[in-house]
């Protein structure tokens, strides 16, 4: 992918916003209420959320997908692939940007419709 850079994405109750490997430049940004799905493939690693642009129809979407890594020094040469089957060391990030994303819809839920 031409496109491949190291982020860091930050969530909110208002939504997502992805920044560069510094952390400071915003990349992209997008409104919780623009995110249609989210998930996550465990063996490979990745999380992925599909939303809408703000101006877009609302039949054109894009899927934002982001491969976890290992935290720590960048190995020195690429890493095989893992059998399939086999879950990568970086797989617990993956699920737990997921989850982080749902625990966002629940509360953003529970704010709007208080009990």
């Amino acid at each position: 992918c031409p496109r491949r850079r190291s982020v860091v994405l930050k969530f909110s109750l208002q939504g997502l916003k992805v920044y560069g490997g510094d952390g400071e430049t915003l990349l992209m940004a997008h409104a919780l209420r623009r995110i249609l799905y989210s998930t996550w493939r465990p063996a490979e690693g990745q999380f992925a959320f599909v939303a809408r642009n703000p101006r877009s129809p609302a039949s054109q979407l894009f899927c934002h997908l982001f491969v976890g890594r290992e935290v720590g020094p960048a190995p020195r040469r690429p890493l095989p692939p893992p059998p399939p089957g086999h879950w990568r060391r970086c797989c617990p990030q993956a699920q737990t940007l997921h989850l982080l994303l749902c625990r966002c819809f629940q509360l953003g839920y529970l704010r709007a419709h208080p009990a």
